[in-house]
């Protein structure tokens, strides 16, 4: 029985795709590997990706954060599990380095939990200034907005676009459009 040999391009694929998740923190091959995949193959690594960013002083943790910028709202979920847990320091890099990174849209729907964070910080998200990131990512947010906003205005005065607004009755508390 005679073995035939699979492509040399097939066979570079599959050692691509093998290696698209860091195995260390000085792993950047992965990375290389990770920017070549399409964003509609990015979800089906989330969940290995996320943790790169738990010390963004790791090698890979800023080109995973780069590559998940490019995700869509399949990633919200995954987000506010991070936001929802209990390890301050990766809140504030999620937040610092990917959530303000996101597609507005994507962002938006990101900031829901950030809100909240804002809004209601436990002692520990004070102690280590999650509430303070949180608060520029919304600001960030909101320029960006209004900066898209402005452009949209000179084609269609109709056209505004505001999904966090600063509730004046409530002391300046940070609302969502769902609260609104």
């Amino acid at each position: 029985m005679s073995h035939v040999s699979a492509p040399l391009s097939l066979k570079l694929y599959a050692n691509m795709n093998s290696n698209i998740v860091p195995q260390n923190k000085h792993d950047l091959d992965a990375c290389i590997n990770l920017q070549a995949i399409s964003n509609s193959e990015l979800p089906l690594y989330f969940e290995q990706l996320l943790p790169w960013l738990q010390d963004i002083n790791w090698p890979v943790a800023l080109p995973v954060a780069e590559k998940l910028s490019q995700a869509n709202d399949d990633l919200v979920p995954f987000i506010n599990e991070i936001l929802l847990g209990n390890d301050d320091i990766w809140k504030c890099n999620v937040i610092e380095y990917l959530i303000m990174k996101l597609k507005p849209q994507v962002m938006e729907s990101a900031l829901v939990e950030v809100v909240k964070i804002i809004n209601s910080p436990t002692q520990s998200e004070i102690d280590e200034g999650v509430n303070l990131i949180a608060r520029e990512a919304v600001f960030y947010y909101s320029h960006c907005v209004s900066s898209v906003s402005r452009r949209s205005l000179t084609s269609s005065p109709h056209t505004t676009h505001h999904a966090l607004f600063i509730d004046r009755k409530c002391n300046g508390r940070f609302i969502s459009r769902n609260e609104y």
